[in-house]
């Protein structure tokens, strides 16, 4: 479509636009509660608000954003924070080895020669430092939470002196 042809359309289309304001809103004062823009939109667009479910080109109505859910936190099991806590000190070993293995290989290799004993320690090391890293999540929430009550309260009472 070349530009003429689209400035022709939306002519085209403009003009329809304002005939069928004149016919509906004829001898209404604009701005009045007879002709004004929630009229408009009442009249054009039968009560659509942006973000209302519209039927798309094919028929199918649009998709609501689903609730984003939090996802609950799991802790790391043993093996994976044992790697996690070790890392820099393996990165360090692998580069001077000849042959360099892939590091999953090489945690699982570290892992596999640690003793039953040894790897209920980093389990346990693992549920802890969740335990852990929970009870700061909560209290950082909680600080949060106090601030905002406070901030709210100080908002409250300078409403009430104005």
């Amino acid at each position: 479509m070349s530009n003429t042809q689209f400035a022709q359309n939306v002519y085209e289309f403009q003009m329809e636009v304002f005939d069928q304001l004149l016919k509906k809103f004829d001898g209404k004062v604009v701005g009045s509660d007879e002709f004004n823009l929630d009229s408009l939109k009442e009249e054009f667009f039968e009560g659509y608000t942006p973000g209302d479910m519209v039927k798309g080109a094919k028929g199918k109505a649009k998709k609501e954003p689903k609730e984003k859910k939090e996802k609950k936190q799991r802790p790391l099991n043993g093996y994976a924070y044992f790697g996690q806590q070790n890392r820099v000190a393996f990165i360090k070993e692998m580069e001077s080895m000849d042959e360099k293995p892939k590091y999953i290989g090489y945690i699982a290799e570290k892992w596999n020669k640690l003793s039953g004993d040894e790897k209920s320690v980093w389990n346990e090391k693992a549920k802890a430092s969740f335990e852990e890293k929970q009870k700061e999540k909560k209290e950082k929430k909680e600080q949060v939470e106090q601030v905002e009550q406070k901030e709210q309260k100080e908002q409250k009472e300078q409403k009430e002196q104005e």
